[in-house]
């Protein structure tokens, strides 16, 4: 009984890991100034963010939003 649910709590973190590992990503602005929301070129590795990423602000850049962008999370980064 014992050994079964040790086996079990293994299962089961390694299944959370996977799922945090993946299931979210995290964007960060290109650090060059910015640009739309819905470019590419705005993002660090050319991705634009989903509602299910999560998005880092640089300080040194501004992102303008339009109607319908959207994302898990946003964090400013107010270092320059």
């Amino acid at each position: 009984m014992k050994t079964k649910l040790i086996v079990h709590l293994v299962i089961m973190v390694a299944f959370l890991a996977v799922i945090d590992g993946s299931a979210f990503a995290q964007i960060k602005s290109n650090g060059t100034g910015g640009g739309a929301w819905s470019s590419a070129s705005t993002w660090a590795g050319g991705v634009v963010p989903t509602s299910s990423d999560s998005v880092e602000i640089l300080g040194t850049d501004s992102v303008t939003c339009a109607n319908g962008d959207t994302c898990a999370s946003v964090t400013l980064d107010a270092r320059s």
